[in-house]
């Protein structure tokens, strides 16, 4: 339990860095869906948290649960949100 709680710990510093970080460049170049995009990693935040105060109050974590997160996470954020904003930063010179 101590291993899979730190596991998360770390797992939400980190998103909260990189959304952080990745929220910031899209302001500097403009984009015009940040507010929505900004959304989308607050509900992720927020579902990491709960999933931690899960294992927190000794409710069990199910591996069907988290996986099912990942999946969501991987799936819908990163190859469908995040992948708009890829030809919005490339027009803009950013890579």
């Amino acid at each position: 339990l101590a291993d899979t709680a730190g596991a998360f710990d770390r797992l939400i510093e980190f998103a909260r860095h990189h959304f952080s970080e990745e929220e910031a460049l899209l302001e500097q170049y403009g984009y015009a869906d940040l507010e929505a995009h900004s959304r989308h990693h607050e509900k992720l935040i927020a579902q990491i948290s709960d999933m931690r105060l899960t294992l927190d109050n000794d409710e069990g974590m199910s591996n069907e649960r988290f996986r099912e997160f990942l999946g969501e996470w991987l799936i819908n954020h990163i190859l469908s949100e995040d992948m708009k904003y890829g030809p919005f930063l490339n027009g803009s010179g950013v890579y």
